[in-house]
């Protein structure tokens, strides 16, 4: 996404660029999850908000899925379904970094949406 020819920035950015800092260490390895990603957040939602320090969800975030080169596709984290959004349109991010539980997901073996 952020290597197509026009890119001038975007919820990919906003994520590749986002950082922590936690006890001295940095991290700065976020990406935008794919739609198969935010699924999966979706199906763990009310754990991943019982975490301690963890914004709860708000409506809709963005994929790093497209449909075509004007529309990406996104997820309402209040009921799991799957939009198609134009790319212009304003959405929550959720930057994440890779992460295992055996749903083969997120393994830059394998590549990303």
């Amino acid at each position: 996404m952020m290597n197509q020819a026009g890119y001038t920035g975007g919820a990919a950015q906003v994520a590749d660029d986002y950082s922590v800092t936690d006890n001295g260490v940095t991290y700065n390895d976020w990406f935008l999850p794919s739609l198969e990603e935010l699924n999966e957040m979706y199906s763990q939602k009310n754990s991943i908000e019982a975490a301690a320090g963890v914004t709860p969800f708000g409506a809709n975030y963005w994929s790093s899925s497209e449909y075509d080169s004007n529309i990406a596709k996104s997820v309402n984290m209040s009921s799991g379904d799957d939009i198609d959004t134009n790319k212009n349109a304003q959405l929550n991010v959720r930057a994440i970094r890779t992460f295992s539980g055996g749903t083969g997901l997120s393994d830059p073996d394998t590549g990303f949406d």
